[in-house]
């Protein structure tokens, strides 16, 4: 009695279904199918797909190519593949999934559970990472053929706009970055976005100018800012920056059809980071030149000695003072202070004329000017009779 009830319903459930699904246009078709697999997705737990028209006008083109081929198929000789259709669809997608099914009869319900009954279409209509769907049925004769295309769509952001956020996560992350001259800040922010303008194109990298002294490149390509961001961190544990700039592009190419972010983010390492590293930078430096030869630090000296640096910062060929004024007298730039250079070392050790020493250390971008440097001063006292 069980089973012929059973059997009862299903009939009439059946009966009922064709009565509803006849005189149905293949649109309501399509409307219907859409809402039988959200069903079928919300029912397990799954967020419900959205409609997308650019989808459904690619899924209708695809059930008329199988119409004309008067066969069903993904791939036919000299056709696009999946991705390619989507990205002339017009779609931004990081993923994309096709079903496609053809029969004679207009219940809507049975190509929803032929679809399911199959594995590979079974996992598109069940996969979590889809967010939209666009369904296209088209009729021939007695014959339907239908197409789901399933994407994992996105928006971009204007250029500015990702800049924006993207810097907006990085303070947030990073506390913050010097503030340096808009001028400077400028040609910074154009660098990386030439860079990532390359970087999207599969070109070589533009070299970094000089003049910003110490600093690293990071590029990247994300379609999702979250996602960006993640990797970002991942590549940077354990930095500590003291400036960075970002530049950000967006387009289609032949390895992201459907769109991609590219980023270029220049970093500028804190210098005083390093092992060694404590305290003054001048007090750095002063011990270890007392390393080779005991002196004594002056401050008078010390007060000179951050003239030049600045000087030199300013313009390298013009420093006051001559070097016939002091026992000892040099000035360089250097990207680490974890050594004094060799030559220095050695003549300040077999001078025994230099009995006390003026040091400054300059470190341009600490104090909100470009450059990712160290510039010494180091000024022996003055030669006897001076």
């Amino acid at each position: 009695m069980k089973i012929a009830l059973g059997l009862l319903w299903l009939c009439l459930a059946l009966a009922g279904q064709q009565v509803e699904d006849l005189g149905l246009s293949p649109e309501q078709m399509e409307d219907k199918l859409l809402l039988l697999v959200n069903r079928e997705r919300s029912g397990r737990g799954l967020t419900e797909l959205r409609f997308d028209p650019l989808l459904r006008a690619m899924a209708r083109a695809h059930s008329r190519k199988m119409m004309d081929e008067n066969r069903l198929g993904h791939d036919f000789p000299g056709y696009e593949k999946l991705d390619e259709r989507a990205a002339r669809a017009g779609v931004y997608f990081s993923k994309v999934g096709e079903n496609v099914a053809k029969s004679e009869t207009f219940v809507v319900r049975f190509f929803h559970e032929a679809l399911l009954a199959s594995p590979e279409h079974r996992e598109n209509i069940l996969d979590g990472d889809f967010t939209h769907l666009g369904v296209g049925i088209g009729k021939t004769g007695d014959m339907y053929f239908v197409t789901q295309e399933f994407g994992t769509l996105f928006e971009p952001l204007a250029r500015e706009e990702a800049e924006r956020e993207m810097a907006r996560r990085l303070s947030i992350r990073f506390n913050g970055r010097m503030a340096l001259p808009e001028s400077t800040a400028g040609e910074m922010r154009e660098f990386c976005r030439r860079s990532a303008a390359l970087f999207l194109q599969g070109q070589p990298q533009p070299a970094i100018p000089e003049s910003f002294g110490s600093a690293a490149v990071l590029n990247l390509n994300f379609t999702d800012l979250d996602a960006g961001m993640l990797r970002i961190l991942g590549e940077l544990q354990g930095m500590r920056l003291l400036h960075w700039s970002v530049g950000m592009t967006f387009g289609r190419t032949a390895r992201n059809p459907g769109g991609t972010y590219a980023l270029s983010l220049l970093l500028f390492p804190d210098l005083r980071d390093a092992p060694g590293m404590s305290g003054v930078m001048d007090d750095f430096v002063f011990r270890a030149l007392n390393a080779t030869r005991g002196t004594t630090a002056d401050s008078r000296l010390a007060r000179l000695a951050a003239e030049i640096t600045r000087a030199f910062y300013r313009s390298p060929g013009d420093v006051p003072h001559g070097k016939a004024d002091y026992s000892f007298f040099s000035v360089y730039q250097a990207n680490a202070l974890q050594a004094v250079p060799g030559d220095i070392a050695k003549m300040i050790a077999g001078n025994a004329n230099i009995r006390s020493l003026g040091i400054d250390v300059f470190y341009p971008l600490a104090e909100g000017l470009p450059g990712n440097y160290f510039i010494v001063a180091i000024l022996g006292n003055k030669k006897p009779g001076k």
